[in-house]
């Protein structure tokens, strides 16, 4: 048996470092007809009746982008950009529609189906959606992250999530507003330490 590598890595797309914080580039790459927007429900990428992931274009794509509580750019692949849109804050049912799609399914059970390289697109966009939609407070001065470039909400019609931040923070390689205070697990560990029972020898 030969070993094809890992599933789910390798994903094929350029990010656009340089151009994903220009909200009007990104605006004018989401109007073009060619761009390409994968639907995603509470990390279940939507199928078509023969199985195969959905990915809508032109008007549909930029409908369904509207209607999504986030979305994300993935990336370039070649010339065509490529979003996520996510759909986690309506039914099962609603975001089947939405998306033009028969299903949902887990990503892990797509694995052995996908071609990697789609196979890796789906599991960026589910991991940037479920940091979108879970990384609400800062976790060194507990604030709230807003917008900054590609990968965290911004207004509709063109809802393009960025890497959120307050006043820099929850960012890579960026100051919190409050360097002054100790991450938020590291208070919460040294006020329960009290709470912890003694060891018997």
């Amino acid at each position: 048996m030969t070993f094809g590598g890992l599933a789910y890595t390798g994903t094929p797309q350029d990010r656009a470092a340089s151009l994903r914080t220009d909200p009007d580039w990104v605006a004018d790459r989401l109007r073009r007809d060619d761009s390409q927007v994968l639907p995603m429900w509470r990390d279940r990428p939507l199928l078509t009746a023969t199985g195969h992931p959905v990915t809508l274009t032109g008007p549909p794509g930029r409908t369904l982008v509207a209607s999504a509580g986030q979305s994300t750019l993935l990336g370039l692949d070649g010339t065509t950009a490529i979003f996520a849109a996510d759909l986690s804050e309506v039914d099962e049912a609603e975001a089947l529609r939405l998306g033009a799609a028969h299903a949902s399914a887990d990503l892990r059970s797509l694995a052995a189906t996908l071609p990697a390289p789609l196979a890796a697109t789906l599991a960026y966009a589910r991991g940037l959606l479920y940091w979108n939609r879970h990384t609400r407070y800062c976790g060194t001065c507990g604030g709230s992250p807003k917008p900054r470039s590609s990968n965290a909400s911004s207004t509709a019609p063109v809802r393009v999530p960025s890497t959120r931040s307050v006043d820099g923070c929850c960012a890579p390689g960026s100051a919190c507003r409050r360097p002054d205070r100790p991450p938020a697990s590291r208070r919460r560990v040294r006020s329960a330490k009290w709470r912890q029972p003694a060891l018997s020898g």
